[in-house]
């Protein structure tokens, strides 16, 4: 997952036209989505009473991370705070704490801030409903589906070239582990070429009809040429034709201009926690 993937203010949204799915169902499909995803990373599930807690043994906050938290009280909340913030120290690991807006008790941030956490930013659940969606060419990108171990050395080069660290890179994808692990039947991995370099990243999780997209980036000297939204056309299309209803998916501000064009509109928000040590401005 390239970087940031999830902070929640709530949007009013009205029941979809063509599916008649609720706010709340598309809400849980997209959770349900991203469990899913993590489960296809080489990641560790951590028991936890109360909420999930995921772990890739790597020291980076992006493969390192609790969400779905669901505690009966404050008390409760605040022992499995010391309990993870104790784990990850062990690991010598940085990571984060995503709050949602459905998150038990409701002053879970209070207790972040009160055990030493900071606010670092919002992330933005998206949704694009296919039955309103108008599709647009990808010419110039040669996408491939990761079927062969050259693809998926392509695959690690441009992900590499995209800014990963190398550490990161090594532990996560250079192994191979993604692409062996059960649950990979439901996932689809592309990359995208221009005169023969691999220049663009995704994944596709399926999920009845909901699909998530995953891992969207584009190397350094490619970007800002529209590629990242030529892929996201692509994998749209893609999803349609395999008759799947909904396309979601999580992002941060900035990107979230470039999903907002092609159709995509805002679910939730959720705010991501870390510990002020680990905090960078």
């Amino acid at each position: 997952m390239s970087k940031k993937l999830f902070a929640f203010a709530v949007l009013s949204i009205s029941l979809f036209t063509s599916q008649c799915k609720s706010t709340v169902d598309l809400k849980k499909a997209l959770v349900k989505n991203e469990d899913l995803f993590a489960r296809c990373m080489p990641h560790l599930v951590v028991p936890c009473d109360g909420c999930t807690v995921m772990s890739c043994n790597v020291g980076h906050d992006d493969y390192n991370y609790v969400l779905h938290s669901s505690f009966q009280s404050t008390g409760e909340l605040a022992e499995a705070v010391d309990e993870v913030v104790t784990f990850f120290k062990d690991q010598d690991a940085v990571f984060y704490w995503w709050v949602m807006e459905d998150d038990q008790p409701t002053d879970i941030e209070q207790v972040l801030l009160d055990k030493g956490f900071v606010y670092d930013e919002s992330s933005y659940a998206m949704f694009l409903d296919l039955a309103n969606y108008e599709p647009a060419e990808h010419s110039g990108l040669e996408i491939y589906r990761i079927e062969s171990p050259d693809l998926f050395r392509d695959f690690c080069d441009a992900k590499y070239e995209c800014g990963i660290s190398e550490h990161v890179f090594s532990q996560v994808f250079q192994s191979g582990a993604i692409l062996t692990l059960p649950e990979q039947k439901n996932i689809e991995w592309y990359v995208g070429f221009v005169g023969g370099v691999p220049v663009t990243t995704s994944a596709l999780a399926f999920d009845g009809d909901i699909v998530g997209v995953y891992h969207v980036a584009t190397r350094h000297g490619y970007q800002r040429q529209g590629l990242a939204t030529q892929m996201m056309h692509f994998l749209c299309q893609k999803a349609k034709r395999d008759g799947c209803s909904f396309v979601v998916l999580s992002s941060t501000g900035g990107a979230a201009r470039l999903y907002e064009k092609i159709g995509f509109e805002h679910l939730f928000e959720y705010k991501e926690y870390c510990l002020l040590e680990h905090w960078v401005e």
